[in-house]
């Protein structure tokens, strides 16, 4: 029997044509080709972790749709992450810097109303390779959120700590870059957790 695809859901967040300005003054104008480009690369990765024994999808699909869209479509175990600025976090208004306000982006969970993986874009705003950047930081909140975001006993950055799952209190930190690879413990850690079921929070912002 052919093993089925996986799903992610890309919440853009973010209108396109509006300008994202890092804190050193740099900018990028989000559009619809960026986006694209960043689901397709974020594609890229999860296919390579289907591919992997431990996995039992095939592929990845990875669409781009509003929030209302997705919550009126999507199934247990499926992933969401959405694509927002710090001014516009759900995280930060609801938490403040408990989420890790200094960093690019965060994963909670959000009591009863299940998870929520957030990509602060501005930060990487500036950079010529913006998308690869992106689809990283995506990956490796999504990697929170299937590992350790409802499990206090868990850490995914001492667990695992390479490739996209490194931060500030992994063995070796080191900032995710445009080019940080997806490490073959990376797969390991990510494939079996694929199916497992992990509620997404569908809330615009966090009562």
């Amino acid at each position: 029997m052919a093993k089925p695809t996986y799903k992610v859901w890309v919440v853009s967040l973010v209108n396109i044509g509006e300008v994202l300005k890092s804190d050193d003054g740099y900018t990028t104008t989000w559009t619809q080709d960026l986006l694209d480009d960043t689901c397709a690369k974020l594609k890229e990765l999860f296919d390579a972790v289907c591919k992997h024994a431990l996995s039992q999808f095939s592929s990845t699909d990875v669409t781009s749709a509003s929030l209302a869209t997705v919550s009126s479509s999507i199934k247990p175990g499926e992933l969401v992450v959405r694509l927002t600025t710090k001014k516009a976090s759900a995280l930060i208004k609801k938490f403040g810097s408990d989420v890790g306000a200094d960093t690019t982006g965060a994963t909670a969970d959000s009591g009863g109303n299940g998870v929520i993986s957030e990509c602060w874009m501005e930060s990487s705003a500036g950079s010529f390779r913006f998308t690869p950047i992106i689809a990283r930081l995506a990956f490796h909140e999504l990697m929170h959120n299937k590992y350790d975001a409802t499990d206090s006993n868990k850490n995914l950055h001492k667990a695992d700590g390479t490739g996209l799952a490194v931060g500030g209190d992994s063995p070796n930190p080191k900032p995710i870059a445009w080019d940080t690879p997806l490490t073959d413990k990376n797969k390991q850690t990510m494939a079996p957790l694929l199916g497992k079921l992990v509620k997404q929070c569908m809330l615009a912002t966090i009562p």
